[in-house]
């Protein structure tokens, strides 16, 4: 609605309407054979809906997904073990891309990307030394490991310069989604204290689905620090609990205690820092 100089409306522009239905089932199974192995698998449909406004006035789709995954999961709580694997496979149809998700100071828009295509597997074990020896404090250790390899299917239909995904062509490696993420950790803890410690690594990743590594602008040849990887990193934490009273726990976080220097994104506006080392000290 404008208005005139005494704000009053003088003019009603016409309303506009849009529906979406959408149908999004699943299915899964879990089979145990025995009291510690167990199967499981699904399948499941996901979505994501634009805007009213976006819908109405620009015809953007839905985002849909098909996702499948396949796993076994192994526990043995007496003996302070556990594991499970996971391979999984998921295909996004009409990948919305939020507006100004890669703004350069120029106003974006909301749009359906394109197709994609995410495959890999999941793993994870822990043990727990204390409990498998019968000691008095606990002692574990864990793993966590994924490898995911995440593609574009087909040419990404973004038309705007502003977006991470401008220029993506078919078999492209989708921005900022890492192959490899681990992280190991251990710890010893007792009924009045403990002391953890955690390392997790991060894989390197494009900054845009047109998989440049220079800090160029492929679209004007322009220099554009939007444009490139981010970096692969180690980031060690440490944390510790005390127990004050019953009830009342004192508690120490560090995180990044070697200060490493990373950069985790290229967007908005070029570089910016993974987390530096920070202390967190409280009282629960």
């Amino acid at each position: 609605t404008d208005f005139d100089t005494k704000g009053k409306p003088d003019l009603v522009i016409g309303a506009e309407e849009s529906t979406i239905n959408v149908f999004a089932p699943g299915i899964g199974f879990n089979y145990r054979p025995t009291d510690k192995l167990s199967v499981f698998s699904g399948v499941y449909r996901g979505y994501s809906v634009p805007g009213p406004r976006a819908n109405a006035k620009e015809d953007l789709k839905e985002e849909t997904s098909i996702g499948g995954e396949l796993g076994i999961r192994y526990n043995n709580l007496k003996g302070g073990f556990r594991s499970e694997i996971v391979g999984f496979y998921t295909h996004f149809d009409d990948l919305l891309v939020p507006a100004n998700i890669g703004a350069g100071g120029v106003e974006g828009k909301t749009e359906n990307a394109g197709n994609i295509n995410s495959l890999g597997v999941e793993a994870a074990i822990g043990y727990d030394a204390g409990i498998a020896n019968g000691w008095r404090f606990l002692n574990p250790y864990t793993l966590t490991f994924t490898y995911t390899q995440a593609t574009l299917n087909g040419d990404a239909n973004s038309l705007d310069e502003e977006s991470i995904f401008a220029g993506g062509k078919d078999g492209a490696k989708v921005p900022y989604v890492p192959e490899i993420q681990l992280t190991v950790g251990t710890g010893i803890e007792f009924s009045g204290w403990g002391v953890f410690v955690d390392a997790t690594y991060v894989g390197e990743t494009f900054t845009t689905a047109s998989n440049t590594v220079e800090q160029i602008d492929p679209n004007t040849g322009k220099p554009n620090a939007n444009y490139g990887k981010t970096d692969d990193y180690l980031a060690i934490d440490i944390s510790g609990k005390y127990k004050l009273t019953d009830g009342i726990n004192a508690f120490v976080n560090l995180h990044n205690v070697t200060n490493e220097e990373y950069i985790v994104s290229r967007h908005p506006i070029g570089p910016r820092p993974g987390r530096p080392f920070n202390a967190v000290i409280g009282i629960e």
